[in-house]
């Protein structure tokens, strides 16, 4: 079976099917609801005729009081001749008026002109209408009321009023008017008898169905052709109400019409639709074929404004897309080939920390093409981040890159990975959100520079050229070559610290004795060219022998440590501290003078001996120092002799009295103290005691 076969089959069943049951669905509800609306009127109908024989009730008993009261007056009274009777029944518009003596026999009768002749006797015999049943056998509504005379010549006696069912005289009767009123058929049924009055053409088979004594004569029932409902009257008879059912033929012969021709269009659509969406199928095999093959040259004939044309329109821009994502791939192998071979030069070539971020950063713009970009480095502490290299950001943060820096544990994307270790990509207000000192972007794409499983930076680009959000692809163009170019850094970082250790104290963390001597140097020969005033401080722990030998070497190193934290405190950021041997400092200060040198050297022996060295448990140790300083150019003009200086004013400071500080003499004064002393850790005798 082939192809267009089988999508012809397919839209004739999807078709047919639901267009079936539509057809099941009217043939069963239309019957229903035409019986029910049948239902409804032959109950309103029998509402309708329980009123109307009610207010016929009301009516003839109205009557007949009004014919008893004026014949209780007297034999010559109102009510007494024809006339009177007449004006009455007229007046209370009833059918019949009859006024008996009190044997029974007829004083006087009222009928309409065209009235029956047995009219009296029907009547005579006639039961009255509240005796508890609403009608009489006789096919009218009688109602009775027997008097007496308040005159002993006025005999009593029985005045009959009575509205017939059936036509009466000029009267169409009760069922004449229900039949206009109601749009329903009524006949009226007197037990054993024919039906009387009848309105229908079924009253045979209404009076088998509602015997007249039945229990269900309130309900409606179906009969035949008809639905129909029986009133109870007095004397066991019925008054029928009924309709017949709606049974439209020609609806249903509309309705087998309209399927054939509907089923039959949809085959014929399903035939077309068919051939022409299995049309274009060749052209699309050839052309997907030559895809498959690796020519994305094939192009598909567009067709506008059918769903064949979005096909292959939708074809033209799968192929244009794969060739776009092909050459980007290229652009992007190119471009990371050249940051690798560019990271490889700067490793062979230098240790220079910004040129291999600025390379790490290049290359990872250039590999997804972004507009800007920025690579942070962890700080020592892990709770923050500063600028290692950025590209194009300045006005993104606002301000200069060198002072901006993002807290690790905050809001945003950098926070974010920099916590997390996640890579994070999207477009800003839908994917991801920025905190509010982030460099402001529509798209950015950030990685996480890891190493020995700790974070030591972030790598974040912002904006592609093309307008484009990142997706997997630039994800994974940048995270292996950050992977790899995280190793770079960190040997770096890892020469740096192998440097800053070279020329650090281990114990207190401290200059050593080598960088202290290169930056006395540097900082003599800057003082000498621009004229600027420089201090050298010579400072020396109070009795520290002392401590080693009471407390131990451990608490000795404990009292070094807390006089570097000390001193550390009260110095400026460009100020040098270092551990020139044992237990000495040498603090080298630039732009200080002889006023700025006292100063300092009174708060730290004031800092020094503030409060003693001790921990939980352990015996306080109570700390001073010795000072002695000299400045440039007062004291001296080389490294040589301001440490010189320095250190025969400390000597002096010591044989002073110690916890004070000595200001150097000039150079016309000649000292005995030597300047070769403590760089091998010890004392050479200067502390006594």
């Amino acid at each position: 079976m082939s192809l267009r076969a089988r999508l012809t089959a397919a839209f004739v069943v999807v078709v047919a099917l639901p267009l079936a049951l539509t057809l099941v669905l009217l043939l069963v509800t239309v019957p229903k609801a035409a019986d029910d609306k049948t239902r409804a009127a032959v109950a309103g109908a029998r509402v309708a005729a329980v009123a109307r024989l009610q207010t016929a009730c009301q009516q003839a008993t109205a009557a007949a009081q009004l014919v008893a009261q004026n014949a209780a007056v007297g034999t010559t009274g109102p009510g007494a001749t024809s006339a009177s009777l007449d004006s009455i029944r007229q007046a209370t518009g009833v059918d019949a008026m009859v006024r008996l003596d009190m044997t029974g026999a007829v004083v006087t009768t009222s009928y309409p002109q065209g009235a029956p002749t047995d009219a009296t006797a029907r009547l005579l015999a006639a039961s009255d209408c509240h005796g508890g049943r609403i009608v009489s056998v006789s096919g009218a509504v009688v109602a009775r009321q027997t008097f007496r005379a308040n005159d002993t010549n006025a005999p009593g006696g029985t005045a009959i009023a009575a509205v017939s069912l059936i036509p009466f005289g000029t009267s169409s009767g009760i069922l004449g008017e229900l039949l206009d009123d109601t749009l329903a058929r009524s006949t009226l049924l007197l037990p054993g008898d024919d039906p009387v009055g009848t309105q229908t053409d079924a009253a045979s088979a209404f009076a088998t169905r509602f015997p007249s004594n039945g229990p269900e004569t309130n309900t409606v029932r179906s009969v035949g052709a008809h639905l129909a409902t029986a009133i109870a009257l007095q004397g066991g008879a019925q008054l029928i109400v009924s309709e017949s059912r709606s049974r439209p033929l020609g609806g249903y012969v509309a309705l087998g019409i309209g399927a054939i021709v509907a089923l039959g269009i949809a085959c014929l659509a399903g035939w077309r639709l068919a051939r022409r969406a299995t049309y274009p199928l060749a052209e699309f095999t050839a052309a997907a074929r030559k895809v498959a093959d690796g020519d994305l040259s094939a192009v598909l004939p567009e067709q506008d404004g059918t769903e064949v044309g979005e096909l292959g329109a939708a074809f033209n821009d799968m192929t244009r897309a794969l060739q776009e994502t092909i050459n980007d791939l290229r652009t992007t192998h190119d471009e990371l080939r050249l940051g690798a071979s560019r990271l490889g030069n700067a490793l062979s070539g230098t240790h220079d920390l910004e040129r291999i971020l600025s390379v790490i950063l290049d290359t990872a713009m250039g590999s997804v093409r972004a507009r800007a970009g920025v690579l942070l480095l962890t700080s020592s502490s892990g709770e923050s981040l500063y600028v290692g290299v950025g590209r194009n950001i300045e006005e993104r943060v606002g301000g200069d890159l060198s002072t901006w820096t993002v807290s690790a544990t905050g809001p945003g994307v950098i926070a974010r990975v920099a916590s997390g270790g996640v890579i994070v990509h999207g477009v800003v207000g839908e994917d991801v959100e920025l905190a509010r000192d982030e460099p402001t972007a529509h798209t950015v794409l950030a990685l996480p520079m890891r190493s020995a499983g700790r974070i030591t930076g972030v790598v974040c680009v912002y904006d592609r050229v093309d307008g484009q959000p990142f997706d997997e692809n630039d994800v994974g163009a940048v995270s292996e070559f950050v992977t790899q170019a995280t190793v770079a850094v960190d040997n770096v970082l890892m020469h740096r610290e192998t440097q800053r250790l070279s020329v650090t104290d281990g114990l207190t963390g401290l200059w050593n004795y080598r960088y202290a001597s290169r930056a006395l140097e540097r900082e003599v020969e800057r003082s000498a060219r621009y004229g600027h005033p420089l201090a050298v401080l010579m400072l020396d722990l109070d009795r520290f022998k002392r401590v080693n030998d009471q407390y131990g070497h451990q608490r000795g190193d404990a009292v070094l440590i807390e006089l570097a934290k000390r001193v550390r405190e009260v110095v400026r950021e460009v100020d040098i501290v270092a551990r020139y041997g044992g237990e000495e400092l040498i603090l080298i200060l630039p732009e200080t003078d002889l006023a700025g040198a006292r100063l300092l050297s009174s708060r730290i022996l004031q800092g020094a001996r503030a409060k003693p060295i001790g921990g939980p448990g352990e015996e306080p140790i109570w700390m001073t120092t010795s000072i002695g300083l000299a400045v440039m150019p007062l004291h001296g003009d080389s490294a040589e002799s301001l440490i010189r200086a320095a250190d025969t004013a400390l000597y002096a400071a010591k044989t002073g009295g110690r916890d004070t500080f000595r200001i150097a003499a000039t150079p016309n004064r000649k000292t005995s103290r030597p300047l070769q002393h403590g760089r091998d850790g010890g004392d050479d005798g200067r502390q006594a005691g």
